[in-house]
Order: structure tokens, then C-alpha cells, then sequence
């Protein structure tokens, strides 16, 4: 593909970037609403049950609910390897995907994101000997010819506790490429896995005892080879089964931990970057009709 084509298509995903971001900013009234509803409220569940993520149904909802009457031509995009919210437009497949981090998460001190692989098409070299396989196609080519690229974005709200108050202290929108322009960004944007997957057909391959004490050297873990037999183990029991279960997902990373720092300067077009702040003002808002 020709730069002028790569330029297309990051032209492109700046301008549902942009109209994201814009849609997100000018109805931020009614996430605080609703953010308030929620600490107003919260004697129906808590105590009741335990919820480390207390926002992220609330604020997913909301947010959703926004882009949906924000933009009331795209269509429910319906086939299962998208994010959890997705639209068909004229042009193009948007991914949206809603991150509700605590500020003392690790994820929101040094600005990781941690994304599955069926939310982006983009590439990425192999981490520690894993390869990252995404499950989307970089396009969606429709039955009248046309392709139709995909696009995914995610917006991540940063919040914590004052008191018995949840409050959102940051919010930022962020682009991930589309998998074309790997030729231009690179494929070095992984930190490390979350999760790990199998591929399908994967229980049928067998990796030798000296290919899995590799591996398991440069992930880091401890473990003995028995001279007598070659076998690799865990320094105990628990270390062993704890390696051997992980060891039966590595085929493939299910959710990694993406630098978007890294990719947030455009390489192609000019006038935006692939991570911004997302102004949270509400005294001049406009609220959705």
C-alpha cells in the first residue's frame, strides 16, 4: 500500500476520532449527572456485594448511550470480533471500547492500556517468545464490494475516592492504528501480557521440554530440569502447577498492555494526536436533546 492510501486511511480515522472526542466533550453534563446519581444512590449495593470497578457499568452506559444519539446513522455493527460497543457507518467500522481505571492502578501511573485482541487489528512483534495475533481484520469487505476499514478507540476514565464520593480526576481518548499503518508506526507498542489464549488447533502442538524451559527462563520463573529424566518443573508443587496451567494458555497474548504514549503522534496527517485529554467541565455543556 502507497503512503497516499496509509494517508487515507489515517486521515480517516482522525476525523471519527475527532468527532468522538467532540461528541464526548460536549455532553460531559450528563456523565457528571449521572456519576452523582450513582454516589447518591449507592446504599442499594454497597455493603451488599463487592465491586472492584464501582463505575465501569455506570460510565459504559453513559458513554454509550452519548455517541448512540450522537450520531444517529451508524448502524449496530454485529459480528463478534469488536469491541464491546461498535458501529457500521458509510465508511468505516468503529470500535469504542470504555476504561474505568482507579489512579492507583499501575495502568494509570505509567499510561498502559490494556486491550484484547479482538478490539484492534494492529500487529505486534512477539513478547518474551509469545506472539500477539489480533482477531480483527484490518477491513471488512461488504457484499457490494465496498471496505468498509476498522477503527478502534477507547476512552479511559481515571477516578478515586474522596471520602465516600467516587470522583473521575482525568479523562483521555485514545486512537489505536489501524493495522495497515503498522508499516509506519512499527509493531513495538506491547509492554507485557495480562492474559494469555490458545489459538484454535493449539492442544495438538507439543512443545519439547527444552523449548518450554526457554521460554519459561525468559519469562522470568523459576523452575529445575530433573537430569534424569529432562522434565521441567516448579521449585515446588504449586509452582508447578501454577506454570504448567499458565504454560497451556501461551499460545497466543488475550489482553496486553499497549504504550499508547508511544504511538500518540500521528505519522501521516497533521492537527490531532492519537491520545488527548478530554476536557470535563460541565458549566458550559451542551446536554443531549
Amino acid at each position: 500500500m502507497n503512503k497516499k492510501q496509509l494517508t487515507a486511511i489515517e486521515e480517516l480515522e482522525k476525523q471519527y476520532f475527532q468527532a468522538l472526542k467532540s461528541a464526548i466533550e460536549n455532553n460531559t453534563e450528563i456523565i457528571e449527572e449521572r456519576l452523582d446519581f450513582l454516589n447518591k444512590y449507592k446504599h442499594h449495593w454497597k455493603g451488599k456485594f463487592k465491586l472492584d470497578n464501582e463505575i465501569q457499568i455506570g460510565i459504559q452506559e453513559t458513554v454509550r448511550c452519548i455517541i448512540i444519539r450522537a450520531f444517529t446513522d451508524w448502524k449496530p455493527f454485529t459480528i463478534p470480533i469488536c469491541s464491546d460497543t461498535a458501529f457500521e457507518t458509510e465508511d468505516a467500522i468503529i470500535n469504542l471500547d470504555i476504561k474505568t481505571v482507579k489512579s492507583i492502578d499501575n495502568d494509570a501511573k505509567q499510561g498502559y492500556l490494556q486491550i484484547r485482541r479482538n478490539q484492534v487489528s494492529y500487529p505486534n512483534k512477539e513478547v518474551k517468545g509469545i506472539p500477539w495475533n489480533p482477531h480483527q481484520p484490518v477491513k471488512i469487505t461488504m457484499d457490494d464490494g465496498k471496505e468498509l476499514y476498522t477503527f478502534s478507540y477507547f476512552v479511559k476514565f481515571i477516578w478515586e475516592r474522596e471520602g465516600e464520593e467516587i470522583k473521575i480526576k482525568e479523562v483521555v481518548i485514545c486512537s489505536v492504528p489501524n493495522g495497515t499503518l503498522s508499516e509506519i508506526y512499527g509493531k513495538d507498542f506491547i509492554v507485557n501480557y495480562k492474559t494469555y489464549e490458545k489459538e484454535m488447533g493449539a492442544e495438538k502442538n507439543k512443545i519439547d521440554e527444552k523449548e518450554m524451559a526457554k521460554k519459561w527462563e525468559s519469562m522470568g520463573w523459576n523452575f529445575v530440569i530433573l537430569k534424569e529424566t529432562g522434565q521441567i518443573y516448579g521449585k515446588n508443587k504449586k509452582e508447578t502447577k501454577r506454570y504448567g496451567e499458565k504454560w497451556q494458555h501461551m499460545e497466543s497474548g488475550g489482553t496486553a498492555r499497549f504504550n499508547i504514549k508511544k504511538m500518540s503522534q500521528p505519522k501521516l496527517t497533521k492537527d490531532w494526536e492519537r491520545l488527548e485529554h478530554i476536557s470535563f467541565n460541565s458549566e458550559n455543556q451542551t446536554k443531549l436533546s
